[in-house]
């Protein structure tokens, strides 16, 4: 009988693989909203029709178009790099979690609760899951 050795990353635990699938689900969304923005930028001179938008050049569209689509590629690498069990990543996105935490926190002040309250939710769950797990603890090492 063939002994078969796993890799590190085959014993990532499942939330952390959920966790880098959101991560890797959230680049791709990035990649789309960049993708538009600099179609925006292409087309901006078309916008002249809408008063706000004629505001905004196309230095703006680019220059927005171009961060996003760098925020894609971070989130991808962070993605990744969970689910291979760096510990950089998981240090990264308990960071990353506790301070979408804090900004929820002040969007419910000016806009409402539901959408805050999903991300504080959500965001908590995954730094909980993060820094008190003895599963994910192990994991890292």
């Amino acid at each position: 009988m063939a002994k078969f050795k796993f890799s590190k990353k085959d014993k990532a635990p499942l939330g952390v693989k959920i966790i880098s699938i959101l991560y890797y689900f959230g680049a791709l969304m990035l990649v789309i909203l960049g993708i538009l923005l600099l179609m925006g930028a292409k087309n901006a001179k078309m916008l002249n029709q809408i008063p706000f938008l004629s505001n905004v050049g196309t230095g703006m569209f680019l220059g927005m178009g171009l961060s996003v689509i760098i925020l894609a590629v971070l989130s991808f690498f962070i993605g990744m790099s969970l689910w291979k069990l760096h510990n950089w990543a998981r240090i990264v996105t308990i960071v990353l979690s506790s301070l979408s935490i804090l900004s929820s926190l002040f969007s419910i002040v000016q806009n409402g609760i539901a959408r805050s309250l999903i991300s504080i939710i959500i965001n908590g769950a995954i730094v909980c899951y993060l820094v008190m797990s003895k599963e994910v603890k192990t994991a890292f090492k």
